[in-house]
């Protein structure tokens, strides 16, 4: 019997590359190998980039009658797919989109505190910790006024953007998924009484 250890990386890479996610969640307990290479920031890529060019189909994500759920339709027909659950949080507070690449959603409640990345794929959600700035200027009334994400290319992490006004001015946290942590950065944008809610994709805003 041949033993993953003696298919060559190559052809190794190319036939596990071609696997749907679910099929790949479940290799990844194959051996210390398989889950090291499906679990490594160059696979996830180049598995991000076949997927999109064999596919060629983009779906409809929609709100549901649910308040605990999303739809996702098929954009041809308009017919329901599939319901997905949202996380559920003590707050009770509904959850709303604020990004998407690659495949993640970033999520949010109505504070924009409670914060999660979704991969709907397999159904698995982040919850982000806590940002910073609401500690650093707990008594000058700090609120968050925006969020976004996406993708910095140069780093190959997806990181998460959160913009808060307090009494004398802004403040910018990025959030970043390879380091798990949050930091605060000393560059913030003009913002208006009229500032909301603005997407990121590939580290613009």
């Amino acid at each position: 019997m041949v033993s993953p250890k003696d298919v060559p990386h190559e052809i190794l890479l190319d036939i596990i590359a071609k696997l749907p996610v679910k099929s790949l969640l479940k290799f990844r307990c194959v051996c210390k190998s398989w889950h090291a290479l499906i679990s490594s920031p160059s696979f996830i890529s180049a598995h991000l980039e076949r997927t999109a060019m064999k596919s060629g189909r983009d779906y409809l994500l929609m709100y549901s009658d649910n308040p605990d759920c999303l739809s996702v339709f098929c954009p041809e027909t308009y017919a329901k797919c599939l319901e997905l659950d949202l996380p559920r949080h003590k707050s009770g507070s509904s959850f709303y989109i604020y990004g998407s690449c690659n495949g993640l959603l970033f999520i949010s409640d109505t504070t924009m505190e409670n914060t999660y990345l979704w991969n709907p794929s397999i159904r698995k959600f982040k919850r982000l910790p806590k940002g910073l700035i609401r500690g650093k200027y707990r008594y000058s009334g700090v609120a968050t006024v925006a969020l976004g994400f996406g993708l910095d290319v140069g780093g190959n992490d997806d990181k998460v953007v959160r913009i808060g006004r307090f009494l004398h001015g802004v403040c910018v946290e990025v959030y970043s998924l390879r380091l798990d942590s949050w930091r605060i950065i000393n560059a913030a944008p003009p913002v208006t009484k009229y500032l909301a809610y603005s997407g990121a994709r590939n580290g613009l805003t």
